[in-house]
């Protein structure tokens, strides 16, 4: 929400996190919790096994009191086109893909800090 809402959004991440096509980690499924095994199996439709994330005491909860589903997609070749099929699945809040989204990008290297800008 607050992504989406700002004027301005710059990710900040270190170089680990550089790839050259997104897949290389988990993608977090925000979901609610009511029904969440019904979206996971949902979600699952569109080809990965999703994990609802532990916490130390139990379940892991956002911020919002929803659960994250951690999907493994493998390589993701459409990033659009699957935020867009995740979103339109009933339960499901948000990814962690935010397609179109960033304006600037920090990442910090051996080197200093890169600075990406569109």
């Amino acid at each position: 929400m607050v992504a989406s809402a700002s004027r301005r959004l710059i990710i900040v991440a270190d170089d680990s996190k550089r790839v050259a096509q997104l897949g290389a980690f988990l993608l977090p499924v925000e979901v609610v919790p009511f029904a969440w095994e019904v979206t996971a199996r949902r979600v699952a439709r569109l080809g990965c096994e999703p994990r609802l994330r532990q916490a130390e005491h139990g379940t892991y909860l956002t911020d919002n009191g929803n659960f994250i589903l951690d999907c493994n997609f493998g390589m993701i070749g459409s990033p659009a086109e699957l935020n867009r099929e995740l979103k339109s699945i009933t339960g499901v809040v948000e990814t962690g893909l935010f397609v179109g989204m960033a304006d600037t990008a920090v990442i910090g290297t051996d080197q200093g800090a890169e600075i990406i800008s569109r």
